[in-house]
């Protein structure tokens, strides 16, 4: 992630790009700058105004943006989970809004500024979006209350009669998530 990080830092513009953001509408601001500011490019230099206020960016402005646009990855919906260990949500319309897609536009437009990133996603979840292999996933990072129960009664599958009673319970749900082995 790194050699990616430092790869695309090199193709930074020198260029600026003037961002104006209203805190109390901070993502709304964001996303209206990313899909309509026409000279808009991710590699350009955001030199950010807070709408209202008197401030020369040499750099605050810009870091306290990125950690406050970060910090409300938390409240548009994008993200659930306990801690450092978030996992994506499952909403329709918030796909169809694209707010994943800004989400993750987000979160690397912050890293590759020198912002903080986003580092409350689930170590396995940054592997997998990385091509790596996630490793093991705790069923209690599942935040879904119908669904952890599930992933516990397979998880703790000990015997042949674990294994038939899991297959009774819940062969079907787990066959059409995804699961086709069991």
């Amino acid at each position: 992630m790194q050699d990616l990080v430092r790869g695309y830092q090199k193709c930074k513009s020198e260029e600026i790009i003037d961002v104006v953001i209203r805190r109390k509408k901070i993502w709304n601001c964001t996303i209206s700058t990313i899909r309509t500011q026409k000279d808009f490019n991710f590699l350009k230099v955001p030199h950010v105004h807070f709408s209202g206020e008197e401030a020369v960016d040499l750099g605050g402005p810009k870091r306290e943006y990125f950690w406050l646009i970060t910090q409300k990855l938390h409240q548009v919906g994008v993200f659930e989970g306990h801690g450092d260990r978030l996992l994506f949500t499952h909403d329709i319309d918030l796909l169809q809004k694209e707010f994943y897609r800004h989400a993750g536009q987000v979160i690397a437009w912050s890293v590759l500024h020198g912002g903080p990133g986003y580092p409350h996603i689930h170590p396995g979840l940054l592997k997998m979006m990385c091509g790596l292999n996630p490793g093991h996933i705790e069923h209690s990072d599942i935040v879904d209350e119908s669904v952890s129960p599930k992933l516990a009664m397979i998880a703790n599958i000990q015997t042949d009669l674990d294994a038939r009673d899991a297959i009774s319970a819940v062969g079907d749900w787990a066959a059409s998530n995804g699961c086709n082995r069991i």
